[in-house]
C-alpha cells in the first residue's frame, strides 16, 4: 500500500512493459504503419497487422492447453 504523494518503482527487471494494457500504444502505430502502407485497404492492412503485431511481444507466452488451465 501506498501513501498520497508516494512514488512507485518498478524493479530493473520488472515485466511492467509486458502487460497487455501497454501494448496498446505499440499495437496502435503498427495498425496506422500497416493501413498506410496498404493504402487504405483495411483487409490488407489487417493482414500486415497480423503479421506484425506479435514482435512487439519480447518474450511471447507460450499458449496454455484448455485441459491444464486451472478452474
Amino acid at each position: 500500500m501506498t501513501t498520497e504523494g508516494e512514488t512507485i518503482k518498478e524493479p530493473e527487471n520488472s515485466t511492467v512493459d509486458h502487460w497487455m494494457g501497454q501494448e496498446v500504444e505499440r499495437d496502435q502505430a503498427v495498425a496506422d504503419q500497416a493501413l498506410d502502407e496498404a493504402g487504405g485497404d483495411m483487409a490488407k492492412a489487417e493482414k500486415i497487422f497480423d503479421q506484425r503485431s506479435n514482435a512487439n511481444a519480447p518474450d511471447p507466452q507460450p499458449t496454455v492447453p484448455a485441459n491444464e488451465r486451472p478452474r
